[in-house]
C-alpha cells in the first residue's frame, strides 16, 4: 500500500480520526444534533474506507446507532438509518448479522417520516433500503417472515395515491418483489 498522507507509518489513516468520529456520532454525549448527525454522515461514509476499523470497534458503533435510534431528533434517527444500510451494504453478511435487530426501528423511521410528510428523508431511505435489497435481501428476511414489514410500508405506500409523491411510490414499488406470475400489483 501507498503510505503517502499516512500520520503513523505502521497504520492506515489518522489514528485519532475514528475514535474523534465515534464521540461526535453519540447522541448521549454530543448534544448538538446537527453535529451528531453530520458525524453519523461521515461514519457513513468512512465505511468503505475504514471498513475492518469501523466494524471491528462493536462496542462504539452500537452505542452510536442505539443512541441516534433513540434520539429526539428525525434527523439523527435518519442518519443512523442510514448507516446501517451503508454497513449492510458495505460488509460481509457475519459483520452485518447483528444490525438485523434493527429492522424494527428501521420501519419504524420509515412510518415516522410518511406521517411527518417529511418527503426528502423518506426518499433517501427509500434509496438505501432499496439498494440493500438489491445486495443483501437476505437482511430483510427475518421481518419479512415476523411482521412482513417493511413489505406492508412499501405496499400502503404504493396504494397510497394522494400525497404521495410519484418519485417515492415508485422506490417502494421497486423495493417489492414481482407478485407470483410477474403481474403488477
Amino acid at each position: 500500500e501507498d503510505q503517502k498522507g499516512w500520520l503513523v507509518p505502521t497504520g492506515a489513516g489518522w489514528p485519532a480520526l475514528l475514535p474523534l468520529v465515534f464521540r461526535m456520532s453519540n447522541a448521549q454525549m454530543n448534544t448538538n444534533r446537527a453535529s451528531c448527525e453530520s458525524a453519523i454522515r461521515l461514519l457513513k461514509d468512512l465505511i468503505y474506507i475504514l471498513q475492518k476499523e469501523v466494524v471491528g470497534a462493536q462496542a462504539e458503533l452500537g452505542t452510536v446507532i442505539q443512541s441516534a435510534f433513540t434520539c429526539e431528533e428525525m434527523k439523527v434517527r435518519v442518519a443512523a438509518f442510514l448507516l446501517v444500510c451503508e454497513i449492510v451494504e458495505t460488509v460481509e453478511k457475519k459483520e452485518w448479522a447483528p444490525l438485523l435487530a434493527t429492522g424494527t426501528m428501521l420501519n419504524t423511521i420509515l412510518e415516522q417520516l410518511a406521517q411527518a410528510a417529511n418527503e426528502e428523508a423518506l426518499n433517501e431511505c427509500l434509496q438505501a433500503l432499496t439498494s440493500v435489497a438489491a445486495v443483501e435481501p437476505d437482511f430483510f428476511k427475518q421481518n419479512l417472515a415476523s411482521s412482513m414489514q417493511p413489505a406492508k410500508f412499501m405496499s400502503q405506500i404504493i396504494k397510497t395515491r394522494e400525497g404521495v409523491d410519484a418519485g417515492i411510490r415508485g422506490l417502494c414499488l421497486e423495493w417489492l418483489p414481482p407478485p407470483p406470475g410477474g403481474g403488477r400489483i
